[in-house]
């Protein structure tokens, strides 16, 4: 009985060593002052950190504290260099320009939220393994994340940098949450986003802004977000060697207030511009693998536009495709101006109901893609040729009723009667019924001194008479059977207005250049 006591006694004591023991192994504040040194010293211990509405005093330097290393990570260290002196060597040139570093490894989860960060923040050459959240906390001073990995949930959401932020050669393999942030000037340059959801909606950049050379392998989330300055997004590719195309490219409601630099960009899935604001916007060499959306934008027509190198995937409006056309006529790409217009005016007639206008739109498509596709029109007159010539030999079809063990019969539709038919499937049931095609009597004749020639023509003969009549020059050596009189009037009357479109056609691609 009087052990009882000294077990409760002993109870107590390994409750408060396991809750001390815990409590040691996150560094947990809030509403105070901290001071960096604290938080580098927590972190140096693999704690755990969890501050919150907290001052951070003092600068948050990684490099200041041992950690394990982790030795020839392969990173890039871009170079970012006046925009006018950009080009496309200097491009394929940086990316071979890699080189291997040491890095440290945090292993611990890193949360302050809510938080002041009055001095420096450098968390370059690091590999984080933990979480780590920085929702709604302001960097006074300059951030460094770059180069570094993180290879668990990054969120900075609603975060504020008031100065310089580089998350250059940083690479996101879970997540990566910027929604709502506001940078001044920063750099993700040559950073690779893994995840499948970046995402940047609702941010404002206030300064100038660098993703160059950088890979979003999955979406990439820019919606609803406004740049102030200039944003360099050359040499990005978008979804560059993911297998998986589900995901878009989103620049919906994303307003450009100054020069937004697209030069030499890979969009291999869909990316929606749909509308975006724009400035002065130069897309240069820059490809779209995928259907692009350029829908209800606003352009300022007194800024410099220079279109995309691939524009036969750029979905417009009438608004965004009279501006598409007008840049690149400017620049003599009248085939690209033609490829907008034709995608414009085809997506149009997909949307309409069937009334005479879609009619109308459908034929002006079959025959001369919209006035813009001469291949469309030369392609249906070789088909129109080829099947009057082909009507003009008279085919015919014959049903073949197949009888497997009694017999082969051969005949028209009309001689074989269904009871006919029925009463010799009873005695054998299987039974094949195919169609085989015959040449009846030809539709036209040669005349030898007003004598009909009785040599029948060859397909070269009946290709002959096909031309001629398509193009009304007559042949003075064939003449049409009865009926077959009036498939040459049909066929001339084809062939005249395939010619007039024609003309037009040809007349039209000539004259624009």
């Amino acid at each position: 009985m009087k052990a009882k006591p000294f077990c409760i006694l002993l109870t107590l004591i390994v409750i408060v060593l396991l809750s001390t023991t815990a409590q040691a192994a996150e560094y947990r504040k809030a509403d105070k002052e901290v001071n960096a040194s604290d938080i580098l010293s927590h972190i140096e211990k693999g704690n755990d950190i969890n501050l919150y509405n907290c001052s951070i005093v003092g600068d948050l330097d990684t490099s200041k504290i041992k950690l394990k290393t982790v030795s020839n990570q392969r990173v890039y260290s871009p170079v970012y260099g006046s925009v006018d002196e950009y080009d496309e060597l200097n491009f394929l040139g940086a990316l071979n320009s890699w080189e291997n570093k040491n890095f440290h490894l945090i292993e611990n989860n890193i949360s302050i939220t809510n938080s002041n960060f009055e001095d420096n923040v450098n968390f370059s050459y690091v590999i984080f393994n933990g979480s780590v959240d920085f929702h709604f906390s302001n960097f006074n001073r300059s951030v460094i994340f770059g180069p570094a990995t993180f290879n668990n949930y990054v969120e900075f959401v609603c975060a504020t940098f008031n100065n310089y932020a580089d998350f250059s050669s940083t690479t996101f393999n879970i997540s990566s949450d910027f929604n709502g942030a506001t940078f001044n000037h920063v750099a993700f340059g040559a950073a690779t986003f893994n995840n499948q959801h970046p995402d940047f909606s609702n941010s404002k950049f206030n300064g100038t802004t660098y993703f160059t050379f950088s890979r979003f392998n999955h979406s990439a989330d820019f919606s609803f977000t406004t740049f102030k300055d200039i944003a360099h997004f050359n040499g990005v590719f978008f979804n560059h060697s993911s297998h998986d195309f589900s995901y878009p490219v989103n620049f919906g409601y994303t307003t450009f207030e100054d020069y937004a630099d697209f030069r030499f960009a890979s969009f291999n899935n869909y990316g929606t511009f749909w509308h975006a604001t724009f400035n002065s916007a130069d897309f240069e060499g820059a490809t779209f693998n995928d259907d692009a959306i350029f829908e209800d934008n606003t352009f300022d027509n007194s800024a410099v536009f220079t279109p995309p190198d691939t524009s036969g995937k750029i979905y417009t409006d009438q608004k965004a495709c009279e501006f598409f056309r007008k840049a690149y006529n400017n620049l003599a790409r009248y085939t690209d101006a033609d490829n907008v217009y034709y995608t414009y005016r085809k997506q149009l007639m997909d949307k309409e109901s069937l009334s005479f206008t879609k009619v109308f739109d459908i034929l002006s498509w079959v025959t001369c893609g919209f006035g813009t596709k001469l291949k469309y029109t030369t392609s249906l007159i070789v088909v129109i040729i080829i099947f009057f010539a082909f009507l003009y030999k008279n085919p015919g079809l014959s049903l073949l009723y197949w009888i497997i063990g009694l017999q082969f019969i051969d005949a028209n539709i009309q001689i074989l009667k269904p009871d006919e038919y029925r009463s010799i499937n009873k005695e054998n049931k299987t039974t094949e019924i195919t169609f085989k095609l015959y040449w009846g009597k030809p539709g036209i004749y040669r005349l030898t001194e007003r004598t009909e020639n009785k040599k029948s023509p060859s397909n070269l003969d009946f290709l002959y008479y096909s031309i001629n009549t398509f193009t009304r020059l007559g042949s003075t050596t064939w003449y049409p059977k009865d009926n077959f009189s009036k498939l040459e009037t049909l066929e001339g009357v084809l062939g005249w207005i395939m010619l007039a479109i024609f003309l037009a056609t040809l007349m039209h691609l000539l004259m624009r250049s």
